[in-house]
């Protein structure tokens, strides 16, 4: 039978929902429909980075949520080591990717996130790479 993903019941997306109501917000400002176009522009660009870094974020703690509760039922305890991070640089703003070792005695640990998520071996995302 496959657990129950209680990470949704809690909204895991909610933070990202309030950075979008508050740009929506401020669309709608008088003070913002004045700004003539390339102003605009420039200011839902510069604006709409933090709502989409919040998404790529709470998609990421999602993911390490989901990750750990599989790894907990799988792993005895002392080859599971929770709490691991590493900082992630992408096209939209430096988020945090919260990943579980799994270890065993004169290994390296292997982070299985970091497969699941193809992420490189520097601080870079491809997509930051790229550019």
């Amino acid at each position: 039978m496959t657990p129950y993903d209680t990470a949704l019941r809690a909204d895991c997306f909610a933070t990202s929902r309030k950075l979008f109501d508050l740009l929506l917000a401020e669309l709608a400002d008088p003070v913002t429909g004045g700004l003539p176009h390339a102003e605009l522009e420039i200011w839902c660009e510069q604006r709409g980075r933090r709502p989409v870094r919040q998404l790529l974020q709470d998609h990421l703690d999602l993911r390490a949520d989901r990750e750990e509760a599989r790894l907990t039922a799988a792993h005895p305890p002392g080859r599971l080591e929770k709490g691991h991070h590493r900082l992630l640089a992408t096209v939209v703003g430096t988020v945090m990717v919260r990943r579980c070792a799994l270890r065993a005695p004169g290994r390296r640990n292997q982070y299985p996130a970091d497969e699941a998520l193809a992420l490189p071996v520097g601080r870079h995302s491809h997509g930051l790479a790229r550019l």
